[in-house]
C-alpha cells in the first residue's frame, strides 16, 4: 500500500448518503402516496410534502408530476404517458396506482408517515454535524459554537 493511500483522510460522514435504511426511508408509503396521486391527480394540489420525502424512481415520478402541474399541464396517467415512457416509468406508475387501490390510505396519513422519516434524516444530519464538530480537536471553539447555533436554528425550524 502506498504512503498516500495509507494516510489519506477519511471520507466525510455525509458521504454515506443517500439513506437506504428503513429507519430513514419508507418505500412502502412513498409508493402508496405516489400511487394515490396517480389515481387522484387532483390531490397533487393538496399535498403538504415535497421532493424531500421521495427517493429513487418515486422521486423521478413525483418530479414529472410536479413539473407538469407547475406548467399547468394535466397530471393524469394518460396525459403523462409520453413523459413516463421517456423516463421508463409508465409501468411503474401504473403499478403504484394499483398498489394504492389495494391499500387506500389517506393523503394526510401518508404525508405524516413520510414526514416522520424526513425528520429522522434531518436529525441524523444535524446530529452528525454536532458530533463532527465536537470530535475535531483542531476546530476553534468559536467554530464549534457556530455549528451548535446553526443546528439549534435548524431544529427550531423543524419544530415550528
Amino acid at each position: 500500500m502506498s504512503a498516500a493511500v495509507a494516510h489519506a483522510p477519511k471520507a466525510p460522514v455525509a458521504s454515506r448518503r443517500p439513506w437506504r435504511d428503513r429507519t430513514f426511508i419508507d418505500e412502502r408509503h412513498e409508493r402508496l402516496l405516489i400511487g394515490q396521486l396517480v389515481a387522484h391527480p387532483e390531490r397533487l394540489g393538496e399535498l403538504r410534502v415535497g421532493v424531500d420525502v421521495f427517493h429513487s424512481s418515486r422521486l423521478t415520478l413525483f418530479r414529472i408530476m410536479r413539473r407538469r402541474a407547475d406548467a399547468g399541464l394535466p397530471t393524469d396517467l394518460e396525459a403523462m404517458t409520453g413523459d413516463l415512457v421517456a423516463a421508463g416509468l409508465l409501468g411503474f406508475a401504473a403499478d403504484l396506482e394499483e398498489e394504492w387501490w389495494s391499500h387506500p390510505l389517506g393523503l394526510r396519513e401518508l404525508e405524516r408517515r413520510l414526514r416522520e422519516r424526513w425528520l429522522r434524516r434531518r436529525l441524523d444530519v444535524l446530529g452528525e454535524q454536532l458530533v463532527e464538530a465536537a470530535r475535531d480537536a483542531t476546530l476553534p471553539i468559536h467554530n464549534i459554537i457556530t455549528t451548535a447555533v446553526e443546528v439549534r436554528a435548524a431544529l427550531g425550524a423543524i419544530t415550528t
